[in-house]
């Protein structure tokens, strides 16, 4: 409960359906998200999934919860490899979205497949690859801008494989674009042939959104 997008969920839910209760679970406090939600309760981490599960279930059985929203890529992650789904109203992606979508490298080839321009990527074992410089290292899987590093030079480079020996084909190489302080996120919707588009250029803090102001960039 206590990610940025739980919160705007919550904050969402909460001007469209002032009626809702809305709970929350979060394994690492309530704050912020207790200002958010009507409940918030401790949980253990996903990875702990039977832990998790039990006490997962519990409160929504507890409360007689009508619709479950997991939020955090981890939790996305175990939901789609245990095939978990305790609610029929369980709101998740579709198994071939997570499967393509989680994975940093898999969205590149998706991508790249359907022939949008996208900054050249490899796997960080890529021994063929020449991109050594002036790219960013960073998981194939989301850790909350955890691990990330922008290389200049084949010096760093070479000193991070050293570092990742033995997980490299966790980690994506990416030709980095722009500078740091051009960080932008484009959300692209499409319902019934019609589309929207927003695009919000960021400061982030600690992973988090920060600041962010509303962009037309065509």
């Amino acid at each position: 409960a206590n990610s940025d997008i739980s919160i705007g969920i919550a904050r969402i839910l909460r001007l469209n359906f002032p009626e809702a209760a809305i709970i929350g679970v979060a394994p690492d406090g309530n704050l912020p998200s207790s200002y958010f939600f009507d409940k918030v309760y401790a949980i253990p981490f996903v990875t702990e999934f039977d832990s998790y599960k039990k006490i997962l279930e519990a409160i929504l059985r507890e409360h007689h919860v009508n619709i479950l929203c997991p939020i955090s890529e981890k939790e996305l992650m175990v939901y789609m490899k245990e095939s978990y789904k305790p609610l029929r109203n369980t709101l998740i992606n579709p198994i071939e979205v997570l499967e393509n979508f989680l994975d940093k490298y898999k969205t590149y080839l998706w991508l790249k497949n359907i022939g949008v321009e996208v900054p050249e990527t490899t796997l960080f074992s890529d021994k063929s690859s020449n991109l050594f410089k002036n790219c960013i290292i960073k998981p194939r899987a989301s850790a909350g801008s955890k691990n990330m590093h922008y290389v200049s030079n084949k010096y760093l480079f070479d000193a991070l494989q050293i570092t990742y020996q033995n997980e490299l084909d966790s980690f994506v190489v990416q030709r980095c674009i722009g500078s740091a302080d051009e960080e932008f996120t484009c959300a692209l919707w499409r319902f019934n042939g019609n589309y929207r588009e927003i695009i919000l250029k960021r400061k982030l803090l600690g992973g988090l959104t920060g600041e962010a102001e509303t962009v037309i960039n065509p």
